[in-house]
């Protein structure tokens, strides 16, 4: 095991009669706060102040680790997303080199087998050596990723079974019944009205084509306006809205709700009236969605514009629980939609302000302090070039690598990689022992800096520990620091629109740009004191800690809605 992580922290309790050390903002975490099977959101009831750490045998333990339990509660883990400090009955892990949900799940089912094991007098528990020499076996990190993502899906799936159960079962048992729609619904159509009729201010109306690109299934917010005319249709409130025009079958078989009263509903528009039986959001999800969806599109006529009338949907069949159960299902996937919304809308804002602060952190040209500073700082910053700040600025492995490749092996670093200030594992390509130790003199190590040199260049990232001694491919390297520097701060400092700007103008090649690294020993850059260097990057990292957090609560939320929907709807 202890070839899965970098770093790893014990713990120790602070002394309790001391009433200032649980007065800070550290989360203590305790085997109580601990729930088996909970492997995620763990809520800390104490906390403790950075006095308490530096005076005590505890450690604060960075974020993304994963607390497990060897004493009292032995057996017990959970995945930390936020830095916090645990007693002696912990062992934390950090800086782990496979991908964290998977190494969440694999540990909890060694775990369990451990916890079945150990032997003790009054306290059962494990030592750190013990544990660190526990073998697990390990897919590819493709692989890894897929495991983890479908286990924390389930998870999800368990809560909500636990919760509400599957079909909302503690509301109602009974078979759902198909109706065909004409006998539960009005039908009627918007009118006129197109994208040529919106102005800035005016009445709302909702145009059909925004159907596929602005509204989700509930529709109260409108942001289109047009002069109202006479003769036109306006919501009650309550409406299921389906397009009669798209691009494709697929496309057109969706619908909507309109929930307030006075929009106006534009030409090529499809309006359902369900009766009180029907709950309307329980419709638009209906139709949405499995056989009603795919009989809707079998349904829609037409070839490069495809439409949906009236007559077609009247004749489709529809399963329907009781009322009270649509009700409940609909109240499910509005607030599951609202959650994405609002994190969606907190890691947008999270991005406006780290745009924001970039360029105003950093100094604009012919200036050589930033306009916005941390306290504590007041010294000039320093023009550089990178030459001077490193050794070695060069080309990682140019050439066809392709004959290299193979299924499992060394992670090759290329430049797909490289996005955005981070390194991702979106593709991941892996060669040979031969041609890996081939290119030993141009290996990466920790904190060395790395930026595309072809197609999106300037893009550039900083290698973390986990990717020590990684080879590379097209990349250029910014390697062995002349002086100390902080890469993080380079790195955020490479993405501000002065530098884009600056490398922009340096680029060559029409169809494909490129940037040379003889050119980026030239290049120059504003260098600050080495303590506000961390204190800047310190900053930032936590912006996009923040972002990242954010983007993967929607894409949980996201795959968690489109399993249900799967599953619910037949």
């Amino acid at each position: 095991m202890s070839e899965i992580t970098i770093e790893t922290y014990g713990g120790g309790t602070p002394k309790t009669a001391n009433e200032e050390f649980w007065k800070g903002d550290i989360p203590w975490i305790q085997s109580s706060d601990l729930v088996e099977e909970c492997l995620f959101d763990v809520k800390p009831r104490k906390s403790i102040s950075q006095e308490a750490v530096s005076k005590s045998a505890t450690k604060l333990v960075p974020q993304n680790s994963i607390a497990i339990v060897t004493r009292v509660g032995v057996g017990k883990l959970a995945f930390m997303p936020f830095s916090y400090a645990t007693s002696q009955d912990f062992l934390s892990i950090s800086e782990l080199k496979t991908a964290p949900e998977f190494t969440v799940y694999a540990l909890y089912r060694m775990m369990q087998l451990v916890s079945n094991e150990v032997q003790g007098t009054s306290i059962k528990g494990i030592t750190k050596d013990e544990l660190l020499a526990k073998k697990m076996l390990i897919p590819s990190r493709n692989e890894q990723k897929k495991i983890g993502t479908y286990l924390h899906i389930i998870d999800h799936l368990i809560t909500l079974h636990q919760r509400k159960c599957y079909r909302f079962i503690d509301i109602a048992l009974d078979a759902w019944e198909q109706r065909k729609l004409d006998n539960v619904a009005e039908f009627s159509k918007g009118r006129g009205y197109s994208k040529g009729d919106l102005i800035e201010l005016g009445t709302p109306i909702i145009l059909y084509g925004r159907l596929y690109t602005n509204y989700e299934t509930s529709i109260s917010d409108v942001d289109t306006y047009v002069e109202a005319k006479d003769g036109s249709v306006y919501s009650r409130g309550g409406e299921v809205i389906v397009p009669a025009s798209g691009e494709s079958a697929e496309d057109i078989a969706r619908a909507a709700t309109v929930d307030k009263s006075g929009i106006l509903l534009g030409g090529d528009l499809n309006v359902v009236m369900p009766n009180e039986d029907i709950n309307s959001g329980f419709l638009a999800i209906s139709i949405s969605n499995g056989n009603p969806q795919r009989e809707l599109a079998k349904r829609a006529q037409g070839k490069s514009v495809v439409h949906i009338h009236n007559e077609e949907i009247r004749n489709l069949r529809v399963p329907f629980p009781i009322k009270v159960e649509q009700n409940k299902i609909v109240e499910y996937f509005f607030n599951l939609d609202h959650l994405i919304t609002l994190h969606q809308r907190k890691c947008e804002e999270t991005k406006s302000l780290k745009k924001y602060m970039l360029q105003k952190m950093f100094p604009e040209n012919g200036k050589c302090v930033p306009k916005i500073r941390f306290s504590g700082f007041s010294d000039a910053w320093e023009q550089r070039k990178l030459g001077e700040i490193y050794g070695s600025i060069g080309n990682a492995f140019v050439g066809t690598a392709t004959p290299y490749y193979v299924e499992q092996g060394h992670f090759y670093l290329e430049s797909n990689n490289v996005k955005d200030g981070q390194i991702n594992h979106n593709s991941e390509i892996f060669i040979n022992d031969e041609f890996y130790e081939k290119q030993k003199d141009k290996w990466l190590h920790s904190g060395d800096v790395v930026m595309v040199q072809s197609g999106h260049v300037g893009h550039a990232a900083v290698i973390p520990k986990e990717l020590n001694n990684t080879a590379a491919h097209a990349l250029i390297m910014f390697r062995n620091p002349k002086e100390e520097i902080e890469p993080y701060f380079l790195n955020y400092e490479y993405q501000t629109d002065k530098v884009k700007k600056k490398i922009e103008n340096i680029t060559t090649g029409n169809t494909i740009k490129h940037i040379l690294a003889s050119d980026m020993q030239e290049f120059v850059v504003d260098v600050p004191k080495y303590e506000e260097q961390k204190v800047i990057a310190s900053y930032f990292s936590h912006l996009d800690h923040l972002i990242t957090l954010h983007q993967h609560k929607c894409d949980e939320l996201q795959k968690l809605k489109k399993f249900m929907l799967q599953n619910m709807f037949v």
